[in-house]
């Protein structure tokens, strides 16, 4: 589906990408020969896109043209937990035990 021609094809992609919360982002022609020129390729993210981009790359290795999609993303602060935990073995009960046969 072309993503440069906004015909039933596209919108009918758009809105089923949509009903999942997720959007085609624009490329420009991913796909260039020399008689036509598209955008035959897709990225889709639910990510705002200030916080993803998409890079369109000619690496020669086809008549396809590569997409290179980063995200800056926050990393959330992992809250520190703390513990405290008993630990029982037989030295200890009989810590235990014999402290308390002592009051």
């Amino acid at each position: 589906v072309d993503n440069l021609v906004q015909d039933s094809p596209c919108l009918k992609l758009n809105d089923a990408l949509a009903q999942y919360g997720v959007r085609r982002l624009s490329l420009p022609p991913t796909r260039v020969t020399s008689t036509t020129s598209t955008s035959i390729d897709c990225v889709c993210s639910n990510i705002p896109l200030p916080e993803v981009t998409v890079d369109v790359l000619t690496t020669g290795l086809s008549d396809h043209k590569a997409q290179l999609c980063s995200t800056n993303l926050k990393k959330s602060p992992v809250p520190t937990t703390y513990s405290i935990r008993r630990h029982l073995n037989k030295n200890n009960l009989d810590s235990l035990s014999d402290y308390l046969k002592g009051l």
